[in-house]
């Protein structure tokens, strides 16, 4: 086994997601990946920002009516 090169990441990715998809759904992951010239983990990523994003808004609208 070769040795590993080049310098230690600040933030190594060490974790695993295993997602079953349907044929369709990989489809659609390979074409966002080519439009968008993107790794298949940077659009994945980029959707669960989205997401993660538009959870927190309401709740920060809520926030804001209660006046905290």
């Amino acid at each position: 086994m070769s040795a590993k090169r080049g310098r230690p990441t600040s933030n190594p990715k060490k974790e695993y997601i295993i997602v079953r998809a349907t044929q369709q759904d990989k489809e659609l992951l390979k074409e966002c990946c080519q439009q968008l010239a993107q790794t298949q983990y940077e659009v994945v990523m980029d959707g669960i920002r989205m997401v993660h994003s538009n959870i927190q808004k309401p709740e920060k609208q809520t926030e804001a009516e209660d006046g905290t």
